[in-house]
């Protein structure tokens, strides 16, 4: 019910603000509990000691996808959300969507959990994890 209040609250705040006042430090905050719970499952990959990208544990035992144009030549490396960097091993990618597959040495990660997304419509809001508690991004469908 909280989230949905939060939302609410939003949806009647933002149109009346302009564009550049969206990423207000009032309005990050009222998206950090909605990527709470998804920032646990969020890593960064870098490269050649680098930030190149986030990732997404989707399975406890170290698998984790990110975006494969990012990965470019050197040792890639995850550090994970309680800030440990561990080597990763690139097991595979798709390069017309753009998705790699990373596998670290790790046990009891905290996967992302998927929802449907036949749930989520045009104009509703999304917001994108990333390794703090603040939201990277958030934008409208």
């Amino acid at each position: 019910m909280k989230r949905f209040l939060i939302l609410a609250l939003f949806l009647i705040i933002a149109p009346s603000l302009p564009a550049q006042q969206t990423k207000s430090p009032q309005i990050v905050s009222l998206f950090r509990e909605v990527v709470a719970r998804p920032s646990q499952s969020t890593v960064r990959v870098k490269v050649a000691g680098k930030d190149a990208a986030l990732g997404t544990i989707v399975s406890a035992d170290g698998w984790i996808l990110t975006k494969h144009s990012e990965l470019k030549v050197g040792k890639i490396t995850c550090t994970l959300p309680d800030g440990e960097d561990l080597d990763a091993e690139l097991a595979g990618f798709d390069v017309p969507f753009d998705l790699a597959m990373l596998k670290v040495d790790a046990k009891n990660l905290t996967p992302v959990v998927w929802s449907d997304s036949k749930v989520s419509r045009v104009g509703h809001w999304v917001a994108s994890p990333g390794t703090g508690q603040d939201p990277v991004a958030i934008g409208v469908l």
